[in-house]
């Protein structure tokens, strides 16, 4: 585990020492999606098991 810390902090390193590797990759993120915007699968209005919908908490 302390492997992957290491690694993970030397990886977030050199992505704030070198600008270019952010602006590469933003680059080939835009290109892979192709502008697509981010929709999420879990329906909005979907809530977990005995929960309350925010509607009756607002009125409390």
């Amino acid at each position: 585990m302390h492997l992957a810390a290491k690694s993970m902090a030397l990886s977030l390193y050199d992505l704030l020492e070198n600008k270019d590797i952010v602006q590469k990759a933003r680059a080939e993120f835009i290109k892979q999606t192709e502008g697509k915007l981010y929709e999420c699968g879990i329906l909005e209005d979907l809530l977990p098991p005995n929960a309350t919908p925010v509607s009756q908490l607002v009125n409390m």
